[in-house]
């Protein structure tokens, strides 16, 4: 299982991901980092429901966008 590693600036609150390796694995789905509208995300894929929960880090808090039926 690999995942990726981020590096957080709190002063200017952006962030990068340094290293992207293979999609990390939770059960039947995948797991994976990425920005979306400027935020640090964490997409995981739910083969079972044939959906995708997003989860965002906003200014003060983790916010679940919900779920997303897959193509």
């Amino acid at each position: 299982m690999a995942c990726e590693l981020v590096a957080l600036d709190m002063e200017t609150r952006e962030f990068e991901v340094i290293v992207q390796g293979p999609p990390c694995r939770h059960g039947e789905g995948k797991m994976t980092v990425l920005e979306l509208h400027g935020a640090l995300c964490v997409a995981c894929s739910d083969k079972a429901t044939d959906a995708i929960n997003i989860w965002m880090v906003n200014c003060d808090a983790v916010t679940a966008l919900g779920r997303s039926s897959t193509v």
